[in-house]
């Protein structure tokens, strides 16, 4: 059979699935909500027949998935229905859970599920879980039942002894070896044993593992006779009586991880770019103290500027931003056990962008031989030693103190670049002999934001005597 489904009437053109040859079949990817339309089309070895009448069924919610940690927990054995002889005694799954416990003890809860029982059982019957361990050469079996000794039942665990045939399927009980459950519930309609025992009572502890189970409910010929050959099972699970499926105690799988809190620090928080920044995740935690406790196992530190650190161990980590800009840093922590922070651990960075420094690296003559009445050329050697560019700027050179032989203009430089400025003095033979100082400055206007606005200045003196300058 094929299925084909829609989402409106005489839409189904979807094929969903092959039932094969079953008549049966389950449409587990349509959604949680809306009306769906489905029609069936048939094979045989002709081909193809026809496609059916058309129906829109309710949509059914799946169940959760099960979990250990929630009774009641992870099915380990099925049965069929239809196979008990008294009422209750119908067997159709059990099911073992083991919620956490902030006491540390490993509690174990069972769950057999039958059909309708009643509120009294016969005297003497009991419902009952077989468990088989498994340890190199040695093989062990503990259990739990509810047995009815009286008016009400009684919930224990114990130690299983063979049957006549000498295997252990969990009728008889070795004498002495009972152990009151924690708790125990038999309630109407009577469809539910509910056992709750130490895992220690059990023989079991963090890492031991359930080799398989069993499940019967049982009824002595005579309840005072409750030897070897004293039984008669009234179902089982499996009806083999094979021991099946298997379980780990483990305390910490179900402990609930509460996402950890990251906390970030960054040193400095401004500046000018390349600006390099110090980041500091050592102060983030974790709530959950209880042994073992939980640790922070990583830090990721996300800088804000398209780049990150990756998962690290270390809490601490540094990081150059190379652009001006404004970056919002922020940081996520892990736990030992996987969870990860939830919370808002930033830090914002204020990058100012590069800034360019003009300096005046070299100033020279052209001639320390002129004469009175001579040009001479000086020549400035102008160099970005920043990290931002320059744009267009002037420098000036003056004479003395106070004559401004020229500011020429000075191109726009990258970092690193340089270019040379010149001015001509035009001497004359009025031109006083003796010391004349000449400073050129970079930027005289102070169009440029420079990073160091102290350094724009080269001074030289040259000496006139005669006909000659040295």
């Amino acid at each position: 059979y094929e299925v084909y489904r829609g989402t409106s009437p005489g839409g189904e053109k979807v094929k969903i699935g092959d039932s094969g040859v079953k008549t049966g079949y389950t449409d587990s990817t349509a959604g949680s909500s809306g009306t769906f339309y489905y029609t069936v089309r048939a094979q045989n070895s002709q081909g193809f027949g026809p496609q059916s009448n058309e129906v829109a069924p309710p949509v059914v919610a799946l169940p959760p998935p099960e979990t250990a940690c929630t009774a009641p927990g992870l099915t380990k054995l099925t049965d069929a229905s239809g196979d008990g002889i008294i009422a209750g005694s119908d067997l159709k799954s059990l099911q073992i859970a083991q919620p956490y416990q902030t006491t540390g003890v490993n509690w174990l809860t069972f769950t057999i599920n039958t059909d309708p029982g009643q509120a009294v059982q016969p005297l003497g019957s009991a419902w009952f879980v077989s468990m088989k361990k498994v340890n190199g050469a040695t093989t062990t079996y503990k259990g739990v039942r509810m047995v009815w000794n009286g008016a009400t039942p009684t919930f224990e665990s114990y130690t299983p002894s063979p049957n006549s045939s000498g295997t252990v399927d969990g009728r008889f009980v070795a004498a002495g070896s009972q152990k009151p459950a924690a708790s125990g519930s038999y309630a109407p309609p009577y469809d539910k044993i509910v056992i709750t025992v130490n895992a220690a009572d059990l023989g079991l502890s963090d890492g031991s593992l359930i080799n398989g189970f069993v499940s019967g409910v049982s009824q002595p010929a005579n309840p005072t006779n409750t030897g070897a050959n004293a039984s008669t099972l009234y179902d089982q699970m499996p009806n083999s009586l094979a021991y099946t499926g298997g379980y780990t105690v483990d305390s910490q799988a179900c402990r609930p991880n509460t996402p950890p809190t990251a906390a970030m620090s960054a040193v400095p928080t401004s500046g000018t770019a390349p600006l390099l920044v110090s980041f500091d995740g050592s102060a983030s935690t974790d709530s959950d103290t209880a042994t073992p406790a939980d640790t922070i196992a990583s830090y990721t530190f996300d800088f804000g500027d398209g780049t990150s650190s990756g998962a690290q161990s270390s809490p601490s980590v540094s990081h150059t931003y190379a652009t001006g800009g404004s970056y919002t840093a922020s940081l996520t922590v892990t736990d030992s056990r996987g969870a990860v922070s939830t919370n808002s651990a930033q830090a914002t960075i204020a990058a100012a962008p590069p800034q360019p420094d003009l300096d005046v690296t070299n100033l020279v003559p052209s001639n320390n031989q002129a004469k009175q009445g001579d040009k001479i050329t000086f020549t400035a050697t102008i160099k970005n030693v920043g990290q931002g560019s320059a744009d267009v700027s002037n420098t000036e050179f003056i004479l003395d103190g106070t004559t401004v032989l020229g500011t020429p203009n000075t191109s726009s430089l990258a970092p690193g670049s340089e270019t040379l400025v010149s001015v001509q003095w035009q001497t004359t033979s009025r031109t006083p002999k003796g010391n004349h100082k000449v400073v050129a400055t970079a930027d005289i206007n102070k169009a440029v934001a420079e990073s160091d606005e102290g350094n724009n200045a080269m001074e030289i003196t040259i000496f006139l005597q005669g006909n000659k300058t040295r």
